[in-house]
């Protein structure tokens, strides 16, 4: 079973992160561009997960952690 997202930003900053990066800035961009193309459903990746058992990790969190 894949695993959803839940973003938790407090752990481990005392500053949010988004609060530290111009609006402006190059890297939201890149972000942006990069989220959307890791948010669409992935089939291929949805017949390599089982539908019952523990979630994993989302293999896009994957993919994101390996940039």
């Amino acid at each position: 079973m894949r695993g959803h997202p839940h973003p938790q930003r407090s752990m481990l900053a005392i500053v949010d992160p988004e609060k530290r990066v111009p609006r402006d800035h190059p890297l939201r961009w890149i972000k942006e561009v990069a989220d959307a193309v890791l948010d669409r459903p992935s089939p291929e990746f949805d017949r390599m997960y089982p539908r019952v058992g523990q979630a994993s990790v989302p293999p896009e969190w994957l993919l994101k952690a390996y940039r």
